[in-house]
């Protein structure tokens, strides 16, 4: 059986780090969406279609994973963000970043370095992760055996267990990855910087236990432009259930954005 990721298409042959989920060549803006822990690109294969033409909808695709599950995982989440922004920094067209959970980290993170060459994106959508001048609970959760790891994992990220547990292919697929980024955590430091010039937007669940709504609208605090909240009911996943009324946010506002680059060109 052909993968969902086997299906969708790399931005070019020789670019590993983003596929490309729907092929709008004509588009004119880019929406580059950051996967969450454990997770990959395919997380996002249908978003295209609930995107307007002139959105061309990548999905970052990190190394050990999917496409990519030969390599090896990377260890520092700033590495990661000077890769990504170095691929995108020469980007004509507007682009948009969108980050869910650990993605929302490295799509913060990728900006910070693309606006200090004056080629940043035009405005932030930050999913289920606390803004960073929060101290992360850095811990040795990846070193656990596997049956624990679920266990302790799934105190914070309702829902893991069980689709995992269900799965023994999906202990084998995912286990290595989510450990993977657990530790990416551990290695990761947050150098307060002056507020980022980029609007931003955050999506949350009421019920995510990872993150609180205080640590959510921190958000605000790293950002000297406009900034929205919006919340769901749900948990970690709540995007899973709300990703149609998402993305119809998410255009709107998109939208909006490129009418006022026009105007202002």
């Amino acid at each position: 059986m052909l993968l969902i990721w086997e299906r969708m298409n790399k931005i070019d042959e020789t670019n590993k780090w983003f596929i490309n989920v729907g092929q709008q060549h004509d588009a004119a803006c880019h929406l580059f969406c950051f996967h969450h822990a454990g997770g990959g690109a395919s997380f996002f294969y249908k978003w295209q279609q609930y995107l307007p033409a002139s959105v061309n909808v990548y999905a970052v695709q990190l190394p050990g994973r999917e496409t990519r599950h030969n390599e090896p995982f990377m260890t520092n989440i700033l590495r990661i963000a000077e890769v990504i922004a170095g691929h995108l920094i020469t980007l004509q067209k507007p682009t948009f970043f969108f980050g869910h959970s650990l993605g929302a980290l490295l799509a913060y993170e990728a900006s910070r370095i693309m606006v200090n060459s004056n080629n940043g994106p035009q405005k932030l959508f930050l999913s289920a992760h606390r803004s960073p001048q929060y101290a992360f609970k850095h811990n040795q959760l990846f070193t656990m055996e596997d049956s624990k790891f679920i266990q302790e994992i799934s105190k914070v990220y309702e829902g893991l267990d069980e689709r995992i547990q269900s799965e023994p292919m999906l202990i084998e697929l995912l286990l290595p990855r989510i450990k993977a980024d657990i530790q990416l955590y551990n290695q990761y430091k947050f150098n307060a910087l002056s507020p980022l010039d980029i609007p931003i937007t955050v999506f949350g669940g009421d019920s995510d236990h990872s993150v609180s709504q205080e640590e959510l609208v921190g958000w605000e605090e790293q950002t000297s432009a406009c900034f929205n909240y919006n919340y769901f009911e749900g948990g970690h996943f709540y995007i899973t259930t709300h990703y149609i009324k998402i993305l119809e946010i998410i255009s709107n506002e998109i939208l909006v954005a490129l009418e006022n680059i026009s105007v202002d060109s």
